[in-house]
């Protein structure tokens, strides 16, 4: 192929692994990995971009140690320079850097004297906003600086190893990875440990993120990247003899993601045997519960290798998700025929409150975000009746946020994710090629300029052809009421709207997600809460 690898038993076992899987051309898989393209103009114009990237790396290392503030440089460059003798041909898009939050501004600024600019806000509240956001992403805008005559050079500047909302882990391990890092070549670098683990958490994310992605808009083409997963391997390579299992399985436990580590341990001892002995000894428990991924994982366990690296993605989504729905719990939704009034004893409340931080995933990933003031009592109640025309969702609030009953006109609420509301979602059954998964309504009380109270209704879907819009008046039957601290709301939403057939025994997953400026309430560190159509709770309709 032209190209001669460092590490060439890892290349090896590639090569065996994928020689004999059925349609697989294992020779376009590893020039996937490498490159393969021998045009000298494109190859001298890699290698040049490449030499002027690390240059300005090490440009990059030198300022920000002068200035004090501690950095690792992460991905793409830092394993072209670490893994390749020609690192040129590993192709990268940026400069990925982490740093502790409270030094982002002090990171932005020195970039900024550097002439690198950004399209995202910058001034010192901008940040304090940006590090309070609980959903927010692990990394900024990126960054960019174009000198005339050069490529253009691209940085990500990161306080969070991977988005909190995909993963249930710490944010404070940044902390911990700085205090650990090494410097090689006058480069900060990652701890080895941290770095592995890092590489496996960065495989998962861009996998699970297609996936989740793919829930809602129904175009599920999520791949492990082969390519991520054999620079593991290579790092494991480079630091034989240097690897202590019992070290790495304390780390794994510190990060809370043995069930991401197992599943990735899984894939690299079928493809590269060398990697065994490695973990032969490593005693791993599963978790339980957990974020989507780590739960996605402990299904993947279950699924042969070749057909997660090689499969069907939406099929192996829609498996994995009936699996994780089994643990659902189900509650009751009566049939109220048809006169419906507020519920009586034929539904089931369920009851969330300030006194009771749930941290499981009883019903659905029920989520308020926004920001808790102590002091403030509050509580939330809900359920679901049924008849053959609506589904009818049930809600009271307590203490709600003033906020709740401000008037919007429809341009102002349509697509408005910043102002109070309820959210719900429901799994649509639908497992075809461009069919959504999810189908989400925003419900949101106001008082009319008559002074009475309504609810608008925003209907949310992602398929082809779809997209966001106010329910039309007359569609659902809406109804809101203030009596003191409580607000009541009802909402009837058709059938034909849920993808769903109303019929004794029918079961239907569903999600509740309410955004307040008041206060938060949790139940599963996974923020963005209808990707995860796994972790919905069910209520079944009852005669």
């Amino acid at each position: 192929m032209g190209i001669i690898m460092k590490w060439s038993r890892a290349y090896k076992e590639l090569s065996d692994y994928t020689a004999d899987v059925p349609g697989i051309d294992g020779e376009r898989i590893l020039r996937e990995i490498y490159g393969d393209n021998q045009d000298e103009k494109i190859e001298l114009s890699k290698k040049i971009r490449y030499y002027l990237y690390d240059k300005e790396l090490q440009k990059l290392a030198s300022v920000f140690c002068q200035k004090g503030i501690q950095i690792v440089f992460m991905k793409g460059i830092v394993l072209a320079r670490k893994l390749y003798t020609m690192p040129w041909n590993r192709n990268f898009c940026d400069i990925d850097i982490l740093v502790s939050p409270e030094k982002l501004f002090d990171a932005v600024r020195v970039l900024e004297t550097m002439k690198y600019a950004t399209e995202a806000d910058t001034d010192k509240n901008s940040i304090e906003i940006y590090l309070k956001e609980i959903d927010r992403e692990h990394h900024l805008l990126p960054f960019v600086k174009q000198e005339a005559g050069s490529f253009p050079f691209v940085i990500e500047l990161h306080v969070d190893i991977v988005p909190a909302w995909m993963f249930q882990i710490d944010n404070n391990l940044t902390a911990g990875i700085l205090s650990r890092r090494k410097i090689r070549q006058r480069i900060p670098e990652m701890e080895k440990y941290d770095e592995l683990i890092f590489q496996i958490l960065h495989l998962l994310k861009h996998y699970v993120f297609d996936m989740t992605m793919g829930f809602i808009n129904g175009n599920i083409h999520a791949y492990i990247n082969i390519r991520d997963l054999h620079e593991i391997a290579l790092l494991l390579e480079k630091w034989e003899g240097e690897f202590d299992h019992v070290e790495f399985m304390e780390r794994v436990r510190k990060y809370t993601v043995e069930n991401e580590v197992l599943l990735v341990v899984k894939w690299l001892q079928e493809i590269y045997p060398f990697t065994k002995r490695k973990f032969k000894e490593m005693s791993l428990e599963e978790r339980e519960k957990g974020c989507f991924v780590s739960r996605f994982c402990r299904v993947g366990r279950g699924m042969s290798t070749r057909r997660i690296l090689f499969g069907e993605s939406r099929k192996i989504a829609g498996e994995a998700i009936r699996i994780l729905q089994r643990d659902s719990v189900t509650i009751r939704c009566g049939n109220c025929g048809d006169e419906v009034k507020w519920p009586d004893g034929k539904a089931e409340w369920i009851q969330f409150d300030n006194q009771k931080r749930v941290t499981d995933n009883r019903y659905g990933t029920y989520l308020a975000a926004g920001r808790y003031r102590e002091g403030i009592l509050y509580s939330v109640r809900f359920c679901f009746l049924w008849n053959r025309e609506h589904l009818y969702f049930f809600i009271s609030i307590d203490n709600p946020s003033a906020n709740y009953y401000r008037h919007l006109n429809e341009s102002e609420i349509l697509g408005i994710t910043g102002y109070d509301f309820v959210r719900l979602h429901f799994d649509t059954g639908k497992r075809g090629e461009k069919e959504p998964y999810v189908r989400a309504f925003k419900l949101k009380p106001y008082y009319t300029y008559k002074g009475d109270m309504d609810i608008y209704i925003e209907e949310e879907f992602y398929c082809t052809g779809g997209g966001i819009h106010l329910m039309e008046k007359g569609t659902c039957r809406t109804a809101a009421v203030k009596k003191g601290n409580r607000c009541y709301m009802m909402a009837g939403i058709p059938w034909e709207h849920l993808q769903y057939r109303p019929e004794a025994d029918a079961e239907v997953y569903f999600d509740v997600w309410m955004r307040t400026e008041d206060f938060l309430m949790e139940c599963q560190n996974a923020y963005h809460a209808w990707y995860d159509v796994s972790g919905y709770g069910r209520f079944r309709l009852c005669r």
